[in-house]
């Protein structure tokens, strides 16, 4: 059985459609999904406390606002963001055992989760790059200055919004996914379009990132352990 639907109504007195996306709770029994909704809900809770309470503290205290510390900032907006954006309409579609919300919050849904993602993952590793240059690079971190960690924020934001807006433009899509109580890539759908760019999108903003993250600590742990 097709577990989701997509239905465009006409209002009464719009010229335009409206379209919504639901999907029917069939893939799993309804406890599953107030499970979900639940640990999802725990989830939002905390993600919201904490990294508001970072982005409270290092903006209310200057002092505390390093080079380093701003990446940390960056970091935890990101993260922020992913909860409101994220984290908080699961939480509300698997109350509902379904994606009621219509198609534009799905797509909406989609882009943010991807965006905020993607620059949260790239984030870590600039971190994880200046921090290597820090233990392993000594004469490299006096190079570490408010406006080096600006210009690293700000090509990490760039760099992820380009990868996040081609879905819109077509080059792959938004869409349900999993138990079709959130939205994310297409990743099912069939074309080579969509291929190359879940291919590139592997490649670039997930392998790259996990390989430069992994060496930068690796190096850092054999430097502190001699």
């Amino acid at each position: 059985m097709d577990t989701s639907l997509h239905t465009t109504n006409w209002g009464p007195d719009s010229e335009t459609p409206m379209t919504e996306v639901t999907a029917s709770p069939t893939i799993f029994p309804r406890v599953g999904y107030s499970i979900i909704s639940f640990l999802m809900f725990i989830n939002t809770i905390l993600s919201v406390f904490n990294n508001s309470l970072v982005v409270v503290v290092l903006v209310k205290t200057p002092s505390l606002l390093s080079p380093m510390n701003a990446i940390i900032l960056g970091l935890a907006v990101s993260d922020l963001m992913i909860a409101l954006c994220g984290s908080l309409i699961v939480t509300i579609t698997n109350y509902r055992g379904s994606f009621f919300l219509g198609e534009g919050v799905c797509i909406f849904q989609g882009f943010a989760v991807n965006y905020f993602g993607l620059v949260s993952l790239c984030t870590l590793t600039l971190l994880a790059y200046e921090r290597y240059n820090v233990v392993c690079r000594p004469q490299a971190a006096f190079k570490l200055n408010m406006r080096r960690s600006r210009r690293g924020l700000l090509f990490v934001w760039v760099f992820c919004l380009g990868w996040a807006v081609a879905p819109l433009l077509g080059w792959s899509s938004y869409g349900p996914e999993g138990v079709q109580t959130s939205c994310s890539l297409g990743w099912e759908e069939r074309s080579w379009s969509n291929y190359s760019y879940l291919v590139l999108y592997t490649l670039l903003c997930f392998v790259a990132p996990v390989i430069v993250i992994v060496y930068c600590y690796a190096k850092v742990l054999r430097s502190m352990r001699k």
